[in-house]
């Protein structure tokens, strides 16, 4: 019987750890997407003199894109974050926002992979609106 209740333990632990992991990968991630947003703010606001980084922010935030669907498995529902219980509640209108957010970051990638900055503005702008939207519906208020 103890040992029975060894094993039992350490496999509660061991999940509890791989939320906890989970969680904390997403939390790395959105984290690393929201530092890249910030950048391509203040070089488009003129805060910084660093247009030439610009393809190496926009790129990052495409890739980042790419894997966010894969942030927000089971295994990371629980824990200490700030992830609504509405995105696995609702996995459709997630999937919107992510799908939203993806396109967003893959537009203004190919706009300034074109080298046209004409758009680049509104790109942006549907850019921040996809993280906001995102935010505003699926994480927790700060």
């Amino acid at each position: 019987m103890r040992l029975l209740m060894t094993l039992f333990t350490a496999t509660v632990s061991f999940a509890a750890m791989a939320q906890d992991n989970a969680v904390e990968y997403r939390k790395h991630t959105m984290h690393a997407v929201g530092g890249h947003m910030q950048a391509l703010v203040a070089i488009a606001k003129g805060e910084v003199d660093h247009k030439d980084h610009l393809p190496v922010h926009v790129a990052s935030l495409a890739a980042l894109s790419g894997i966010a669907p894969d942030l927000f498995g089971a295994d990371s529902r629980g824990g200490d974050t700030d992830a609504l219980p509405k995105i696995w509640d609702e996995p459709e209108a997630f999937k919107k926002a992510l799908d939203a957010f993806r396109t967003a970051a893959q537009d203004l990638d190919a706009i300034v992979k074109s080298g046209n900055m004409t758009n680049f503005g509104a790109g942006l702008g549907a850019l921040g609106k996809s993280c906001k939207g995102c935010h505003d519906d699926f994480k927790k208020p700060e």
